[in-house]
């Protein structure tokens, strides 16, 4: 027997019992030999009496819900020594002690994960929030996010940081507008709406095109982005034809806003919309034909190509003195009435002359040929 015990020989003091165990060396049995405590047979640090009293008690069994941890320090400690889990987080009552847990707190950190789960997802139970970003174990796990990566989706925004804007820390961009949550938070825009400024142009789409995504017609000329987007137009030009009118005053009128010259009269729309004419009719695009000379190589009023001049010499070619500076792009020696038609830079005024500026004209210059004619 003696030797027998030697391979394996505890010896237990203060409760007054001698354990001895024994293992084969083949370790497939183990043969315990214990000698009697005084009044703990089973040396759990509960007496007998104790534990019969006591109905979650083995008195044969020292360690009754075989957690680890003897009968005896279970109630020292305040845990059931008839259930393995007294806190049911998981984790045995023994093995809470080995981790530093409290075996009667499931959560012992407060993060809202109980002390089995966090040690499943390799967190730390005694640390509420393992990777530091903002949002607790248990807040992440909730969320789906992962509790030991600070940016789970990997936007630029900590899983804190998207919880507490209400985007979802596991999809980078949370609205689908094609915008990150963090270039959305950093622009100003909603994370949360696809288009913030509601212009039909997702926040995405806008910024791709250079448009304020927080102004829904980003150039003011009066057609939101999305619109203008839709009809080829650039949202960030308000004049896409360069003919003088913004693109919602074509739209306004009818007119395109990809072709200057609308009615092909000649005239681009700006100037036939400025001066009061149809941009949607050629007819009215004066080109220099009118009675009034605009500067665009018209004639004079009085003389008649086809009539020779005349006057003292009856030279033709004498200048007749008006009494006014020619007009500009010297037409003819013509004169710039009240009401002519501005010229454009294109060879075109946009108004005709109206019939009283005509006969006011002839009533200044009548005089002066008269006069000439008497000489």
């Amino acid at each position: 027997m003696y030797r027998l015990m030697l391979p394996s020989l505890a010896l237990v003091m203060g409760s007054g019992c001698i354990i001895v165990e024994h293992s084969s060396r083949s370790r497939t049995s183990e043969m315990e030999y214990r000698v009697a405590c005084d009044g703990d047979r089973d040396c759990d640090g509960l007496s007998d009496e104790e534990e019969e009293r006591n109905p979650r008690c083995d008195p044969d069994n020292p360690d009754t819900d075989d957690d680890g941890l003897l009968d005896g320090e279970e109630l020292d400690r305040g845990t059931d020594p008839g259930d393995s889990d007294t806190d049911d987080d998981g984790l045995d009552d023994g093995e809470e002690l080995d981790q530093g847990t409290d075996p009667t707190n499931a959560d012992t950190d407060g993060d809202g994960a109980s002390d089995g789960e966090e040690l499943d997802e390799g967190c730390d139970p005694l640390d509420p929030d393992s990777d530091d970003d903002g949002a607790s174990d248990g807040e992440e796990l909730d969320a789906g996010s992962d509790p030991l990566d600070p940016d789970s989706d990997d936007d630029g925004l900590t899983d804190g940081e998207e919880l507490d804007e209400g985007t979802d820390p596991t999809d980078a961009d949370t609205d689908g507008d094609g915008a990150t949550d963090a270039d959305e938070l950093e622009d100003g825009t909603d994370p949360l709406s696809g288009d913030s400024d509601g212009d039909g142009l997702d926040d995405g789409d806008e910024l791709d095109h250079g448009c304020d995504p927080n102004n829904p017609d980003s150039d003011g000329d009066g057609v939101e982005d999305g619109e203008e987007v839709d009809r080829g137009l650039d949202p960030t030009d308000p004049d896409c034809d360069d003919d003088g009118a913004s693109d919602g005053d074509e739209l306004e009128a009818g007119t395109d806003p990809l072709d200057r010259d609308t009615d092909g009269g000649g005239c681009p729309d700006g100037i036939e919309l400025d001066e009061g004419a149809n941009p949607l009719d050629p007819s009215d695009d004066d080109h220099g034909d009118d009675p009034v000379d605009t500067g665009a190589g018209g004639t004079d009023p009085v003389d008649d190509p086809s009539e020779p001049s005349e006057g003292p010499g009856d030279d033709p070619t004498e200048p007749v003195d008006t009494g006014t500076a020619p007009a500009p792009g010297g037409g003819g020696g013509g004169v710039q009435g009240p009401d002519a038609g501005e010229y454009n830079g294109e060879g075109c005024a946009c108004s005709q002359a109206s019939p009283t500026t005509a006969l006011g004209m002839l009533g200044l210059l009548l005089p002066l040929v008269a006069g000439r004619r008497r000489r």
